[in-house]
Protein backbone atom coordinates (compact mmCIF):
# COMPACT_ATOMS: atom_id res chain seq x y z
CA UNK A 1 0.00 0.00 0.00
CA UNK A 2 1.04 3.65 -1.04
CA UNK A 3 2.18 5.99 1.96
CA UNK A 4 -1.24 7.98 1.49
CA UNK A 5 -3.53 5.15 1.43
CA UNK A 6 -1.53 3.91 4.51
CA UNK A 7 -2.04 7.15 6.01
CA UNK A 8 -5.91 6.94 5.25
CA UNK A 9 -6.20 3.33 7.04
CA UNK A 10 -4.47 5.01 9.87
CA UNK A 11 -6.48 7.85 10.56
CA UNK A 12 -9.53 5.70 10.02
CA UNK A 13 -8.16 3.07 12.87
CA UNK A 14 -7.96 6.56 15.04
CA UNK A 15 -4.47 6.08 16.67
CA UNK A 16 -1.81 7.92 14.74
CA UNK A 17 -1.00 11.51 15.78
CA UNK A 18 -1.97 13.51 12.91
CA UNK A 19 1.60 14.96 13.33
CA UNK A 20 3.15 12.23 12.43
CA UNK A 21 1.13 11.71 9.29
CA UNK A 22 0.89 15.01 8.08
CA UNK A 23 4.76 15.44 8.93
CA UNK A 24 7.22 14.19 5.68
CA UNK A 25 10.08 13.65 8.19
CA UNK A 26 8.12 12.21 11.31
CA UNK A 27 6.38 9.86 8.92
CA UNK A 28 9.21 8.55 6.72
CA UNK A 29 10.66 7.64 10.68
CA UNK A 30 7.45 6.14 12.18
CA UNK A 31 5.84 4.79 9.06
CA UNK A 32 8.48 1.98 9.05
CA UNK A 33 7.45 0.76 12.79
CA UNK A 34 3.88 1.22 11.89
CA UNK A 35 3.87 -0.88 8.86
CA UNK A 36 6.00 -3.38 10.78
CA UNK A 37 3.92 -3.67 13.13
CA UNK A 38 0.97 -4.29 10.64
CA UNK A 39 3.14 -6.90 8.99
CA UNK A 40 3.15 -8.66 11.86
CA UNK A 41 -0.29 -9.39 12.22
CA UNK A 42 -0.85 -10.13 8.41
CA UNK A 43 1.88 -12.73 8.24
CA UNK A 44 -0.99 -14.66 10.75
CA UNK A 45 -0.05 -16.88 14.06
CA UNK A 46 3.56 -17.01 14.86
CA UNK A 47 4.86 -21.09 14.33
CA UNK A 48 4.32 -23.56 17.47
CA UNK A 49 8.15 -23.94 17.31
CA UNK A 50 8.82 -21.24 18.60
CA UNK A 51 10.43 -21.86 22.50
CA UNK A 52 8.94 -19.63 25.23
CA UNK A 53 10.78 -17.10 26.97
CA UNK A 54 11.91 -17.41 30.46
CA UNK A 55 10.86 -14.22 31.53
CA UNK A 56 7.38 -12.56 32.39
CA UNK A 57 5.26 -11.46 29.41
CA UNK A 58 3.00 -7.97 30.37
CA UNK A 59 0.48 -7.63 27.46
CA UNK A 60 -1.93 -4.77 26.95
CA UNK A 61 -4.31 -4.76 24.30
CA UNK A 62 -7.15 -2.41 23.00
CA UNK A 63 -10.80 -4.00 24.19
CA UNK A 64 -12.08 -3.06 20.87
CA UNK A 65 -9.23 -5.12 18.41
CA UNK A 66 -10.86 -8.07 16.76
CA UNK A 67 -8.32 -10.39 18.61
CA UNK A 68 -8.59 -9.05 22.17
CA UNK A 69 -10.54 -12.30 23.38
CA UNK A 70 -7.56 -14.15 22.42
CA UNK A 71 -5.17 -12.19 24.46
CA UNK A 72 -4.48 -14.75 26.79
CA UNK A 73 -2.42 -16.78 24.68
CA UNK A 74 0.75 -14.84 25.44
CA UNK A 75 0.80 -17.64 28.42
CA UNK A 76 1.76 -20.05 25.52
CA UNK A 77 4.90 -17.69 24.92
CA UNK A 78 6.79 -17.62 28.54
CA UNK A 79 7.23 -20.31 31.29
CA UNK A 80 6.90 -17.43 33.67
CA UNK A 81 3.84 -15.69 34.42
CA UNK A 82 2.05 -14.00 31.31
CA UNK A 83 0.11 -10.53 32.93
CA UNK A 84 -3.03 -9.53 30.68
CA UNK A 85 -5.13 -6.41 30.74
CA UNK A 86 -7.42 -4.69 28.17
CA UNK A 87 -7.99 -1.23 28.04
CA UNK A 88 -10.43 0.53 26.51
CA UNK A 89 -9.75 1.33 23.29
CA UNK A 90 -8.56 0.12 19.17
CA UNK A 91 -5.17 -0.89 18.29
CA UNK A 92 -3.58 2.68 19.61
CA UNK A 93 -5.22 2.17 22.61
CA UNK A 94 -1.90 3.83 23.92
CA UNK A 95 -2.20 7.26 23.01
CA UNK A 96 -5.18 7.31 25.91
CA UNK A 97 -3.85 5.13 28.14
CA UNK A 98 -0.07 6.62 29.35
CA UNK A 99 -0.22 6.16 32.53
CA UNK A 100 -1.75 2.85 32.85
CA UNK A 101 1.22 1.96 30.51
CA UNK A 102 3.71 3.69 32.70
CA UNK A 103 2.52 2.15 36.12
CA UNK A 104 2.73 -1.39 34.24
CA UNK A 105 6.33 -1.36 32.83
CA UNK A 106 7.56 0.43 36.35
CA UNK A 107 5.36 -1.86 39.11
CA UNK A 108 7.54 -4.78 38.51
CA UNK A 109 10.39 -2.71 40.19
CA UNK A 110 9.30 -0.67 42.18
CA UNK A 111 9.66 2.41 40.85
CA UNK A 112 7.62 5.09 41.15
CA UNK A 113 5.42 6.74 38.64
CA UNK A 114 5.90 9.92 38.19
CA UNK A 115 3.36 12.30 36.16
Amino acid sequence: MNDEDFKSELRKLGGAPEEVLSNAEMFEFFGRIMRADFEVVEKGPFPAAIDPVQCPIYALMGDAEESAQRIGNWQQMTQAKAHTRLLPGNHFFINEHANTLAQTLMQPYGLPVVY
